[in-house]
């Protein structure tokens, strides 16, 4: 089952955490995810398919159109950050409604590692194991 294009809330299986944005975030920025009870604007994604499995995620509440980029270099552990480019994502069936999102070129998978920077804020982070909840997200649309 691949992904329809359209505006959605991203969130993560394992915790329930959501990828959300503020107006305020520029390019460069990592990205968070939070846990609230309630989603508003600043959670709703606008995913737009490239072709096949290739897709951009783009913020709907950042005045830039901020969409969800990939820092320089890469590796186990880093956070991503906010791109005013097009970087591209696998979105990948995991599940009965549930996708992996793996960095196009690469054999790595977004994912929650669970470590709070601050009460219910954690960063969204790259792992190779895509065989965890952690790295498996739900498409809810908005």
């Amino acid at each position: 089952m691949t992904l329809p294009p359209g505006e959605y809330f991203i969130i993560n299986q394992a915790s329930g955490k959501f990828v959300y944005a503020d107006s305020t975030d520029k390019s460069g920025e990592k990205i968070y995810l939070r846990k609230e009870d309630a989603f508003d604007s600043t959670d709703v994604f606008a995913v737009k398919n490239i072709e096949g499995e290739l897709y951009t995620i783009s913020s709907k509440e950042s005045e830039l159109k901020l969409k969800i980029g990939v820092p320089t270099a890469a590796r186990e552990g880093s956070t991503l950050v906010w791109s005013d480019k097009e970087p591209q994502f696998r979105i990948l069936p995991s599940g009965p409604g549930i996708f992996n999102i793996r960095l196009a070129a690469e054999g790595q998978f977004l994912f929650d590692h669970g470590t709070e920077e601050s009460p219910g804020i954690t960063p969204l982070l790259i792992t190779a194991d895509n065989n965890k909840d952690s790295s498996s997200w739900k498409f809810v649309v908005a």
